[in-house]
C-alpha cells in the first residue's frame, strides 16, 4: 500500500520507518530539503511536499501538530477525497505552560477535521501513546490498549489491519463514531500528568474487563 504521511516531525518519521517495512511510504514537509539527513539514513522513505504526498498516498496519516492540522489539511483538501485518513493529532495549546486543549467537551479536533473533509474517511487513532509505542507496543511488557473511532466501518477495518499487522497491537477498543475523539483527545490531560510523574513517555492505558 502507498501511505502518505502529512508531517515530517519525530512522530511522522517514526511511523514512516515502521511502515516502510511493508509499505511504500512518503512523508511531507513545507521544506523537504531540510530532511536530507533523514533521507540518507532511510532511503526507502521519500520526503516531498504536502501536495505531492497527499496525492501519492492511498492511505493518509495526519501526523501534524494539532494547532496547524486544519490549515494544512484545508490546503490539500481535494487530494484527500475518498481516502482513509488516520488522524493522530491532539488539540494542544503550546502557548501555555499547562498545555491546555484548544477544543474539548462538546467538540474535538477529530470532529473538526471530519467536518473539514466530509469526503474523507477520518479515523482517530494512536493519539494516546508516544511515537515509539505507536509502532512497537511490545516495548511495554504489560498488557495495554489502543483506541479508535470514526464514522466509516470499512475505514476502521483498514486502520485495524495497520495497527494489528504492521505494529502488533492486540487490544483495540472501538469507541464508535468520530465523536469518540472527544474522549480520546481529553485523555491528554491525564497523559501529560502521568508523563510528569513517571518522568518518561513509555507508558499506556489498559482496560481490565471482568
Amino acid at each position: 500500500m502507498k501511505i502518505g504521511i502529512i508531517g515530517a516531525g519525530d512522530v511522522a518519521k517514526t511511523l514512516a520507518v515502521g511502515l516502510s517495512k511493508n509499505h511504500e511510504v512518503k512523508i511531507s514537509s513545507r521544506n523537504p530539503d531540510k530532511n536530507k539527513e533523514f533521507m540518507n539514513l532511510y532511503p526507502k522513505v521519500e520526503v516531498a511536499t504536502f501536495n505531492e504526498v497527499s496525492i501519492y498516498g492511498e492511505l493518509i496519516i495526519n501526523a501534524l501538530p494539532g494547532n496547524v492540522s486544519l490549515n494544512v489539511l484545508e490546503s490539500i483538501k481535494s487530494n484527500l477525497e475518498n481516502k482513509v485518513m488516520i488522524d493522530l493529532a491532539n488539540p494542544l495549546d503550546f502557548s501555555k505552560d499547562s498545555f491546555e486543549l484548544f477544543v474539548a467537551n462538546n467538540d474535538s479536533l477529530g470532529e473538526q477535521i471530519q467536518r473539514l473533509l466530509p469526503n474523507t474517511y477520518v479515523v482517530k487513532a494512536l493519539n494516546t501513546v508516544t511515537a515509539k509505542l505507536m509502532v512497537n507496543p511490545s516495548s511495554i511488557k504489560n498488557p495495554h490498549d489502543i483506541f479508535i473511532c470514526g464514522n466509516h466501518k470499512d475505514a476502521k477495518k483498514t486502520v485495524r489491519m495497520i495497527l494489528e499487522d504492521d505494529f502488533g497491537w492486540e487490544t483495540i477498543h472501538d469507541l464508535g463514531d468520530i465523536q469518540g475523539s472527544r474522549a480520546m483527545e481529553q485523555l491528554m490531560h491525564i497523559w501529560l500528568k502521568l508523563w510528569g510523574n513517571i518522568g518518561h513517555t513509555m507508558f499506556n492505558f489498559h482496560i481490565e474487563v471482568k
